[in-house]
């Protein structure tokens, strides 16, 4: 598992989700994952500072907070009427 610093933001595919990793993750079950609006197979799991991300799933870009805030803004996430 790698190491975390601070809260981590990381993009998977929705079959790479696990109880598991949903477990470890901020999210309370997999109800609650925020979907990509393009791609509703992808979801953004958080971890909070000192958890590290799960192996079966540090493959993916990890993000900061700040990188997650420009990520979740594009059109992938966020609808075009709402995006600024």
């Amino acid at each position: 598992m790698s190491n975390c610093l601070v809260d981590t933001y990381v993009v998977v595919p929705n079959a790479n989700v696990t109880k598991h990793i949903v477990d470890i993750a901020v999210e309370t079950d997999e109800d609650t994952l925020r979907h990509s609006l393009k791609n509703p197979n992808k979801v953004v799991l958080k971890f909070p500072e000192g958890v590290p991300v799960p192996e079966e799933i540090d493959q993916f870009p990890q993000h900061t907070y700040e990188e997650w805030v420009v990520i979740r803004r594009g059109p992938d996430w966020t609808p075009p009427d709402e995006s600024n």
